[in-house]
């Protein structure tokens, strides 16, 4: 996780609308892997440390998929193309 450059954004974002104008979202492909739960520490305790000045959140793509997989009126094809380009690998099945 780069924090740095988070704080960046989180500046540019105050800078255009405001301290409270805006929501940080921070989304991120989740690899299976030993690295994940490491990350996912450095994620919470990033949320921790800016809770107070800053609406925060992050969500894996997949999980992003799964709620776009759940809009009604979605095209078949649409999702059909994302599966396939994005979340279908021998490692990583969605089915």
């Amino acid at each position: 996780m780069d924090a740095p450059q988070l704080l960046k954004h989180i500046l540019g974002l105050a800078a255009a609308f405001g301290p409270s104008g805006f929501q940080l979202l921070y989304l991120w492909y989740e690899v299976p892997s030993q690295e994940v739960e490491r990350h996912r520490i450095e994620i919470e305790d990033f949320s921790e440390s800016i809770a107070d000045e800053v609406h925060f959140r992050e969500m894996t793509y997949q999980n992003l998929f799964e709620s776009i997989k759940k809009c009604r009126d979605t095209d078949e094809g649409y999702i059909s193309y994302l599966a396939e380009r994005y979340f279908l690998s021998p490692l990583n099945s969605l089915g």
